[in-house]
């Protein structure tokens, strides 16, 4: 067989069914052609069964082990209409409940009608000896039931959309879901599906949904919302909205006006004086103002005499507080509410080891938790006392119906930790804690932890900065570079940085730059840092080198870098299996990371033998195992084990070279930050300084001396969208402000 890129198309019945994910649809099948010959196909294709008739059009590849299989892009499928194809394919098991002998007893009851029968009229089953009504109606609701899927699947594949979608439409509208999705392709975007708004307009303008369509001008609004919620808006100003809306629609500017007034009367969109909100956003802003405030104003539960027990605990420790930790450690005790930031070495993680070995001997219960499975471990590490990620403490979901967040946690069922701790605040967004405040009851404190300097959160927000700037609640910064600290340049640098100056880096110590002038003499120096010199001269494995850049594009940007690092560090091996998944290889020992928010993926934790549900944006990991002929792949983060079928490979990224944003909540003991020009809005200070605080140990900065100096003289970052710090001022009694 001659492997070319060039489509083809075969038509004829479905021979044999040799592999089928039940999950995603993915099915490798022996298609027996009009003219005899056999032909592997694979592709979506849920619920094929022998006996189909099937019209497929792709392009022949080549499996390392499975030889020549036949790419299905397009498919076209019709039942069997033959009796005796009706027959093969109801044997075949492929409908619940009915197996070979019931199939024979079907079809010599209704011949070439059975199919219908099945779908259209179940309860006439019951006339078939051995078919009760009750098993007659689910054997109908189980034919049904696929019959939906497998329509959904078809239809969404046929657009280029991943065939899991099919389970959450169907879940959503259950059989009504491809009707509704042919009258309005649109809720694609509204109901969150992750779906881009050119790839729904296409379908849109396939069924022939018109430009000026209420739905689509609608759907442009609320694109224009999610995209910008995205950006970490909670809101944006009607004007803007209106016009960037129009002008993704190429529509005039009164229709925009027009749909968004209906859409503000309808609720689907709040508008707060000139204000546009999304409903969810609307709600955790102001929940999340009132949470703060009514917790600020409550007096915190009595603890007893506590002054001794910090004495004893330091002694223990072996260490003193400075004055600003003391302050610390009293604020906590007295306030229920407390907010508690620094830099790099200023003494944040001693504070905070404290503050839990003062309650933990008191009595009370902690709770600690982080925004990401690295900052969740590394608090572990800091103070003694096991941290989650506030997704697993709180045992967070995503409600299709709500379209939000949920928790097991909540008013009626509050967590049952006395103090709640919650580290590297500042990647918490205005969702995630409207959920943690949710959460705690009533008497509880919560003491959040942070670096305000940092960059904010990648969801819609500015949550601890908006906390700090309202200036009605009790917090303290801590400023000192403790002795130790200093004594790293890292540290010292990363401050001159925060303060706006330009770091001395003398290439001593833990802190050195290399300077070079252009994109691929950059590249091959990042190669040989991760391959041969930092492992050789340092020790280090690749595993424990990070190289961090601004930017996605461009030649230093993490598309390319992956790709030249992956060549570098895990290339291709006969014993080591890999897949294409778009323009990405992904192969065994590779080092990956989860690139969104998946509440339904299944996880299984070896160490204790438990598993649950869901792994979220920005968790890392390494391929343990793929297995080209199911079509799977696992990946290990940390001590969880997640399986990933192939048609999710679009939430996984190599991550050999992760951005700054990427990066945040997280600690590594290598870090080289690639110094080169990229889009003006990520070269700033927040985002140098981040990138700096990541490195424990050691960090390399490879470029352009000049980029550093240019990051440093910017200051801000873009403006967010964001009401957090007018709604506690409105709602702090004046004689709390």
């Amino acid at each position: 067989m001659i492997m070319t890129n060039q489509q083809e198309t075969y038509a004829g019945e479905v021979a044999a069914v040799l592999f089928r994910n039940e999950g995603n649809g993915y099915t490798v099948l022996k298609l027996r052609t009009q003219e005899g010959a056999d032909v592997t196909v694979v592709g979506a294709l849920p619920f094929a069964a022998p006996g189909e008739q099937i019209e497929v059009t792709g392009v022949w590849a080549s499996h390392r082990r499975h030889g020549a299989q036949f790419k299905a892009e397009t498919v076209n499928r019709r039942l069997p209409a033959t009796e005796a194809a009706i027959l093969t394919y109801l044997s075949s098991g492929v409908v619940k409940g009915i197996g070979g002998t019931t199939a024979g007893a079907i079809v010599s009851a209704f011949g070439a009608k059975s199919l219908d029968i099945l779908e259209r009229e179940p309860e006439k089953l019951a006339t078939v000896k051995g078919i009760s009504m009750k098993k007659a109606l689910a054997m109908g609701e189980a034919f049904a039931h696929q019959s939906v899927i497998r329509r959904l699947m078809e239809f969404l594949n046929g657009h280029g959309f991943p065939p899991q979608m099919a389970l959450r439409l169907y879940q959503s509208y259950g059989n009504e879901a491809l009707a509704k999705l042919r009258a309005n392709p649109y809720l694609l975007i509204e109901s969150g599906y992750d779906a881009s708004f050119a790839q729904v307009d296409r379908v849109a303008s396939a069924l022939s949904i018109e430009a000026t369509a209420d739905i689509r001008v609608e759907a442009g609004l609320l694109c224009q919302l999610h995209y910008n919620a995205n950006q970490g808006h909670v809101f944006l100003p009607r004007a803007a909205l209106t016009e960037t809306a129009a002008q993704l629609l190429e529509v005039e500017a009164d229709a925009v006006s027009l749909a968004l007034q209906r859409m503000n009367d309808q609720n689907r969109i709040v508008g707060e004086g000139e204000n546009c909100y999304l409903p969810l956003l609307f709600a955790a802003e102001c929940d999340v103002a009132g949470l703060l405030t009514t917790l600020a104003q409550t007096p915190p539960s009595p603890v007893g005499p506590w002054e001794a027990e910090l004495q004893r605990i330091e002694s223990d420790l072996d260490l003193a507080l400075e004055g600003k930790q003391r302050q610390a450690v009293r604020a906590c005790v007295e306030n229920a509410l407390f907010v508690l930031t620094g830099g790099p070495g200023t003494g944040k993680t001693t504070t905070i080891r404290v503050i839990v070995e003062l309650f933990n001997a008191l009595g009370l219960e902690v709770a600690l938790a982080a925004p990401t499975g690295r900052a969740a471990k590394r608090m572990s590490e800091l103070t003694g006392q096991e941290a989650a990620t506030i997704h697993r403490l709180l045992e967070i979901g995503f409600d299709d119906a709500l379209g939000g967040l949920h928790s097991n946690y909540h008013g009626e069922n509050p967590l049952k930790a006395d103090v709640l701790i919650l580290d590297e605040t500042s990647m918490i967004d205005i969702q995630l804690m409207q959920t943690a405040l949710g959460a705690l009851k009533p008497d509880a404190r919560l003491i959040l932890v942070g670096d305000a300097d940092q960059l904010p959160s990648v969801g819609p927000g500015n949550v601890l900065r908006d906390i700090l700037r309202s200036g009605v609640f009790a917090s303290i910064q801590l400023t000192e570079i403790f002795r130790q600290a200093a004594e790293s340049r890292i540290v010292v640098a990363s401050h001159r940085v925060n303060a706006g100056e330009v770091p001395d880096i003398r290439n001593e110590g833990d802190l050195y730059m290399l300077k070079r002038a252009d994109e691929q003499t950059v590249i091959e120096t990042l190669v040989s840092l991760c391959r041969d010199r930092l492992p050789t001269k340092m020790g280090l494995a690749p595993e424990q080198i990070q190289v961090i850049t601004p930017t996605r594009r461009g030649l230093c940007g993490t598309v390319n870098l992956n790709a030249m690092l992956q060549q570098a560090i895990n290339p291709p091996d006969e014993g080591k299996p890999d897949c294409r998944f778009g323009n990405t290889v992904y192969r065994l020992g590779d080092r990956v990371m989860q690139i969104r928010n998946n509440y339904d993926l299944e996880w299984v934790d070896g160490r204790n033998e438990t598993a649950g549900r869901g792994v979220f944006n920005g968790d890392t990991g390494f391929i343990t195992a793929l297995e080209p002929a199911r079509q799977t792949l696992t990946v290990t983060f940390a001590d969880r084990e997640v399986e990933y079928p192939f048609d999710l490979l679009y939430e996984l990224e190599l991550a050999y070279a992760i951005t700054v944003h990427k990066a945040q909540g997280s600690e590594f003991p290598a870090v080289l930050f690639v110094s080169m020009p990229a889009p003006a809005m990520l070269l700033n200070r927040k985002v140098l300084y981040t990138a700096m605080t990541r490195a424990r140990s050691l960090l390399v900065v490879v470029g352009r001396p000049n980029i550093v100096a240019a990051m440093v003289q910017k200051k801000q970052g873009g403006k967010r969208f964001t009401s957090l710090r007018a709604r506690i001022a409105e709602m702090m009694p004046p004689e709390d402000v």
